[in-house]
């Protein structure tokens, strides 16, 4: 198994994108969108990249120049080395400088700088560093066999959120320690005592209650914010062709991609396509077209078709019913279910009935009144995500099959 990371962060609205596996540690770089989102999210910044590796038939390798935000990475993800450099030709014969895995289970995915906008504050204006809705990216991977012949591999795509939390601070013993002041031990209104902490950048499914200075209610919220953001982070395996009125093709709407050849020469560098993308609203994706102009000029993720089987626009409009729960914010509200439908039904019945009503309306996007309930649903779950979320890392997790 092989795994990389990818890393991107910003000071006014922060975000860590990881990929866990052969992948990259620094994942996306984002530009963020004027939505009920930006407006109160912390600031983001990309990173650096990395991967994970064990024996196998094969070496992951990137290309690039930086790592993006390494100080955070390293300090966040230390088992992950940027690899080793060398000189690989690809399918093409054409050679070129790359990082590769080789002995090395974690290797940081590498990318070359853009000139960020000097007037933020980002980390280094060197990295485009907003994260956000509509934003997008492609990550730089190939895969560098070890013999002729065929290779099978599935690279597995997950998202992971970061949070700054209060860490309580233990003692040798591994107790919290009080807080004192003015040599008198510190305690709540309720005369609980107050235990020191250290405010620290954590994954969110790291944080507890027992170990950090928080509620159930605000953990709660940062466990939703973190699966929102898995939500509404898509991938795909190629951009359109330019100009185009659309913007991909081929969703991996499952979150793995396969990569199968029978004729791979050893010690080349074979290009893994995956964009991701962050939407920066609901219409782009599951609107089958823009005759009701709910869509404005915002280009659309695929086709616009009318969702047949088999085509990129029901494969997105599947994904979008699939996960509803990490897409849409307060699904009971969208669905907004009369007590009337409500009545003699069970706790579960009524759940089925929201989710049922919720497909119906992705189906009908295009009625006015289901695309203002979803969309509020969609900006809502990214007004949670900028103003809970620090960083995120993009997991890209690789394994023989």
């Amino acid at each position: 198994m092989t795994k990389a990371v990818r890393t991107e962060d910003k000071k006014v609205r922060k975000y860590l994108n990881k990929t866990v596996i052969l992948l990259l540690f620094s994942l996306i770089v984002f530009i963020l969108a004027t939505i009920a989102w930006f407006v109160m999210s912390k600031e983001s910044d990309t990173s650096g990249m990395s991967i994970t590796v064990s024996t196998r038939n094969y070496d992951i390798a990137t290309k690039g120049t930086a790592v993006r935000n390494n100080d955070v990475f390293s300090l966040l993800n230390p088992e992950y080395s940027i690899g080793v450099v060398g000189i690989y030709p690809d399918a093409s014969a054409h050679n070129d400088m790359y990082y590769a895995s080789l002995n090395t289970d974690n290797l940081k995915l590498m990318f070359v700088p853009t000139a960020d906008d000097p007037s933020t504050e980002d980390i280094d204006e060197s990295i485009p560093a907003d994260v956000g809705p509509d934003s997008s990216g492609k990550l730089s991977l190939y895969v560098i066999p070890k013999h002729d012949g065929s290779l099978s591999l599935e690279f597995t795509l997950n998202v992971v959120g970061y949070a700054y939390v209060d860490l309580y601070t233990l003692d040798g013993n591994g107790d919290k320690i009080q807080e004192v002041k003015n040599g008198e031990p510190v305690v709540d209104k309720n005369g609980n005592p107050v235990y020191e902490t250290e405010r620290v950048l954590m994954a969110v499914s790291d944080v507890s209650t027992e170990t950090c200075r928080i509620s159930e209610g605000d953990l709660e919220r940062l466990t939703s914010a973190e699966e929102y953001l898995k939500g509404h982070i898509m991938f795909f395996e190629n951009e359109s062709s330019v100009p185009s009125q659309y913007s991909y093709s081929d969703p991996i709407d499952t979150r793995v991609l396969s990569f199968s050849e029978n004729n791979l020469t050893s010690g080349t560098a074979y290009p893994i396509s995956i964009n991701w993308v962050w939407a920066n609203t609901f219409g782009q994706i599951a609107l089958k077209d823009n005759t009701s102009g709910l869509r404005g000029r915002n280009i659309p993720l695929v086709e616009d078709s009318n969702a047949a089987s088999g085509t990129d626009k029901a494969a997105v409009i599947e994904y979008l019913k699939e996960n509803k729960a990490s897409v849409f914010h307060d699904l009971e509200k969208i669905a907004s279910l009369t007590e009337e439908q409500k009545e003699g039904k069970t706790d579960s019945e009524i759940e089925a009935l929201i989710e049922s009503t919720i497909d119906d309306m992705i189906d009908n996007a295009d009625v006015p009144l289901n695309y203002n309930l979803l969309s509020s649903g969609y900006n809502n779950a990214d007004f949670m995500i900028g103003t809970g979320i620090a960083y995120f890392m993009i997991e890209v997790t690789v394994e023989e099959v």
